[in-house]
């Protein structure tokens, strides 16, 4: 099975770990080696579908990975802020 870029759909080129999560935010909740459980996922080939915070990642084109982390990095305060307990001012 070809791997996809998580953003655009493409054969990410060249090929970089999209954390779906960021890690700043698994660091900021617990522990990144907590397991997270996935459920039932019909015709799953491993058996075991628990896996840490940390691993929880997809494929990305490098130019994807990093427009969309720019994004995250300008909407990182405010999640901290409202996570914080703070009002939002625009």
């Amino acid at each position: 099975m070809d791997k996809k870029c998580v953003f655009c759909g493409k054969k990410p080129t060249p090929k970089t770990k999209e954390h779906i999560i960021p890690k700043w935010l698994i660091e900021l909740t617990g522990d990144p080696k907590r397991d997270m459980s996935l459920g039932f996922i019909p015709n799953f080939q491993k058996l075991n579908n628990q896996l840490s915070f940390d691993q929880f990642v997809f494929p990305a084109c490098k130019e994807c990975n990093e427009k969309y982390s720019e994004l995250e990095n300008q909407t990182k305060h405010i999640l901290i802020n409202l996570l914080n307990g703070e009002k939002l001012s625009f």
